[in-house]
């Protein structure tokens, strides 16, 4: 097995094994103002939405997770028949291993058995550096993708033994491969969350969309500890399994400051998670330890919790008078606790939310 084969395997297993999620992400601070009287059906409440060119019938994606090695194809099937069931968006983890061996392409191709999902392919920014874009266009053509997520993983790469840090330069390879994509391209992090001052940056860019990946849900940082073969490895990645920008603060920081597209992840854990994420301002809400561990327990768990957070999502609509999610966007919000702080202290004006 190679290395990246095995390192994807590894990462799985731990996800289910290990206790690797740490933190808050913010999302209980955040509160909606109750309207006891909706003027609304309930029943008629819609969370239709489109992203690059898809119908989805709920703004949530089942996030990045695996690909790549013996056993992810099953993963990768199962998620894209629960996604094409609920009308809702599918990311592909990183597609590295396919670009290295074509035979793995198998472990990523569901675009049969879903062809109505928004699909999102994946790759890193070291990827980027090398000469050509034209392996990454190619693997994402085979798989049939709508959108590429670039994955900005300097957190994980630097806490593992086998990590690439060389990210110089990485700005620019990022929006020359915007430039030459024919798929819409996300700026994407992975648990460490991303400040206004970097979305700004890849704004400017030319980038559409951005994933901001916060802190909270699972820290990589933590996986990685488990992965470690020597103690000073394994300090390293401990130390660092507090590192990041909650979700709730990414979010506003890059809602506040870009017009960018924004897929809301990092801790997401309930469908009035989405919810606290769509009043903020995403377009979309990522989440994937949690599908992943419904999986574990067969399909049908998964189904049940993609249609309760379904169905969180419009009661949170509910409640708060919303019939659709532009109008739901317009919901009243209170922010509390160290999250006021941390958004007074970064100079961002907490009192335009409350509306």
């Amino acid at each position: 097995m190679g290395k990246t084969v095995s390192r994807k395997a590894d990462h799985v297993r731990i996800c289910l094994e290990e206790d690797v999620e740490v933190g808050e992400t913010g999302l209980d601070c955040i509160r909606l103002v109750h309207i006891p009287l909706p003027e609304v059906d309930c029943s008629e409440i819609s969370t239709s939405c489109e992203a690059m060119g898809r119908s989805l019938k709920a703004p949530i994606l089942i996030n990045a997770m695996t690909g790549g090695y013996d056993g992810a194809n099953e993963i990768n099937m199962s998620l894209a028949r629960a996604a094409q069931n609920h009308g809702i968006g599918l990311g592909l983890g990183s597609m590295r291993a396919m670009i290295e061996n074509r035979d793995m392409t198998r472990t990523y191709d569901v675009r049969d058995i879903a062809p109505d999902i928004l699909l999102l392919g994946n790759i890193g920014i070291p990827q980027l550096l090398d000469d050509s874009f034209e392996p990454v266009f190619d693997a994402m053509e085979r798989i049939g993708v709508d959108g590429i997520a670039v994955h900005m993983n300097a957190l994980q790469e630097a806490t593992m033994p086998e990590g690439e840090t060389d990210f110089a330069g990485g700005l620019q390879a990022l929006s020359e491969f915007s430039k030459q994509s024919k798929w819409p391209v996300v700026a994407k992090e992975t648990g460490a969350g991303v400040p206004r001052e970097t979305a700004i940056r890849i704004e400017e860019a030319g980038i559409e969309w951005l994933d901001i990946g916060g802190f909270g849900g699972t820290s990589f940082s933590a996986v990685e500890s488990h992965r470690a073969k020597t103690p000073s490895d394994r300090g390293l990645a401990t130390s660092f399994c507090q590192w990041g920008i909650p979700t709730a603060a990414s979010l506003f920081e890059a809602r506040s400051s870009t017009n960018l597209r924004i897929i809301a992840s990092g801790g997401i854990r309930s469908g009035l998670d989405v919810a606290k994420c769509m009043s903020m301002g995403a377009d979309l809400v990522g989440s994937a330890s949690p599908f992943l561990k419904a999986l574990t327990r067969g399909e049908e768990e998964l189904s049940a919790l993609i249609e309760l957070m379904k169905t969180e999502l419009v009661t949170a609509m509910f409640l708060t008078g919303s019939g659709t999610l532009p109008e739901f966007r317009q919901s009243r919000i209170v922010i509390s606790s160290w999250l006021r702080s941390w958004l007074k202290d970064r100079g961002l004006d907490v009192s335009r939310f409350a509306k």
